[in-house]
């Protein structure tokens, strides 16, 4: 077994915010965006660290602190290097932690990189077509890999399972269990008569696990060739069904989230779904998502979205996220935009 790869010290973090500081006085975001670009291998300082590190660096008289006014009238805190401080980093050993904190950063980085491209390939194709339905999906996670999850399942009778999900929190251990979610989810799918059962069963092997501090909302439905359509909400955003005539309602039926307790009821709803109605699910962030202003994208701009736009589904998804995305500018987001749409027809569409 390969040794496990040691923890960064908080010494070598220290070493990277006091090379940034060193740049001048600067606030908070000023030393992110200037550990951005110390190396071209440090892609990701862990922005945690950042304030603990100040903390330390300034009761060791390496930084000095003081507050000013900042840009839009708001105060912050800005620091800078004492002599003391530029002392340390002229020594052999600042530079020798402060390279072993770009090496290990950089390390980690790359671990990063291949967890997310193993997260991706664990997501089924984007789009999905059959002869009574059409779906498209999309996940963009907030960090280089995040806990949002959707699938598609090939059910008997020639019904479309489908699921969304979102676990609580972000990195890598929701990522984690979120993969988790899907390979339970997939073998439940299977074995059980429909998707309250499915959902029931998956949370008892969640708790048997006993996963502390987390847990999942989920939706998972069943889609049959006749258009009827049984669903399970485990505290989930409610998807929004768009009638082809404009009328909208919301599906909620279900049971608490997944992962806190075992032995809890979940109920299954049903709806009958028409040619050329349309169902979108989507996760907290696409909701949640802010922008500079840090508003809310919120539920109503969502429905009025879903209701106002047109195509088939991957036409319809492209245009929701294009919405949030106008909405949200280049305001950072703080969680994983996930949504599907899921279109019915009563016949194959034209070639």
């Amino acid at each position: 077994m390969a040794p496990a790869k040691p923890a960064l010290p908080g010494a070598s973090l220290d070493m990277l915010v006091l090379q940034a500081v060193a740049a001048g006085p600067m606030h908070g975001f000023g030393i992110m965006q200037r550990l951005d670009q110390l190396s071209p291998e440090v892609v990701r300082f862990p922005q945690a660290s950042l304030y603990p590190a100040l903390h330390r660096l300034e009761t060791q008289r390496l930084v000095a602190g003081a507050w000013r006014s900042a840009p839009e009238g708001r105060e912050a805190k800005y620091y800078e290097v004492t002599t003391t401080g530029r002392k340390r980093l002229r020594g052999d050993a600042g530079w020798a932690l402060l390279s072993r904190a770009v090496s290990q950063l950089a390390t980690l980085e790359h671990d990063m990189r291949t967890a997310s491209a193993i997260q991706r390939a664990l997501l089924p194709n984007t789009h999905r077509a059959g002869s009574f339905f059409d779906a498209a999906a999309a996940s963009e996670p907030c960090r280089s890999i995040g806990g949002d999850f959707f699938d598609y399942l090939d059910l008997a009778g020639g019904a479309l399972g489908f699921v969304l999900g979102d676990v609580a929190g972000k990195g890598p251990p929701a990522a984690l269990l979120g993969a988790l979610m899907q390979g339970s989810l997939v073998a439940q799918a299977h074995a059980s008569p429909g998707p309250a059962t499915t959902v029931a069963a998956v949370n008892a092997a969640i708790v048997r696990r006993g996963i502390q501090g987390r847990f999942v909302t989920l939706f998972y439905g069943v889609l049959s060739p006749d258009g009827s359509l049984a669903y399970c909400n485990a505290g989930h955003n409610p998807p929004v069904l768009v009638r082809a005539d404009g009328n909208v309602c919301r599906l909620d039926v279900g049971g608490m989230v997944l992962g806190v307790f075992d032995d809890v009821p979940f109920l299954e709803g049903a709806e009958t779904l028409a040619e050329d109605d349309h169902l979108v699910l989507f996760s907290d962030g696409v909701t949640e998502a802010m922008n500079q202003s840090e508003d809310e994208f919120g539920d109503d701009r969502l429905v009025d979205c879903v209701t106002s736009i047109e195509g088939d589904a991957e036409q319809r998804l492209q245009q929701i996220l294009a919405a949030v995305q106008q909405f949200t500018g280049n305001a950072a987001q703080h969680d994983d935009v996930t949504a599907m749409v899921v279109s019915y027809r009563t016949s194959a569409p034209a070639p």
